[in-house]
């Protein structure tokens, strides 16, 4: 999937899906590879109240926003985030990754990240509700 140079009148994200209208929590999963560049407000953003699975993606120069937003943290909602694969994510004025669930939140890639140029912007931000396991 590519989503390249939207937002010309005033807004816009790459891809923009959104999951939660189904009867119980549906997984999102996009998979094979994906190039999100130089979109105004974001370069991909997934609501879901199902597990939401991302595969190596490039995502650059998103010109006034975050560059992935991953988002399964509505009330309702279940199952992981999860990112693998390989994935770069560069150069985003806002954040480069948010990732907000009520399940895990899984990393399984190297994550390549130069985002961040506001004064509120991170270059990677997680957020889960379910609890770290204890040492043992």
């Amino acid at each position: 999937m590519t989503a390249s140079g939207n937002g010309a009148g005033g807004s816009g994200y790459g891809v923009t899906l959104v999951n939660n209208s189904a009867l119980s929590p549906q997984p999102v999963k996009i998979t094979g590879s994906g190039l999100y560049e130089s979109n105004l407000s974001g370069g991909l953003n997934v609501t879901s109240l199902g597990a939401i699975t991302v595969a190596s993606l490039t995502v650059r120069d998103t010109l006034g926003g975050n560059g992935v937003q991953l988002y399964n943290n509505s009330l309702g909602a279940a199952g992981a985030v999860t990112l693998s694969g390989t994935t770069l994510i560069e150069n985003n004025s806002g954040s480069g990754l948010y990732a907000y669930s009520r399940g895990a939140i899984a990393i399984k890639t190297k994550v390549f990240e130069s985002s961040g140029n506001g004064w509120a912007a991170a270059g990677m931000a997680f957020s889960s509700t379910t609890p770290m396991p204890k040492a043992r």
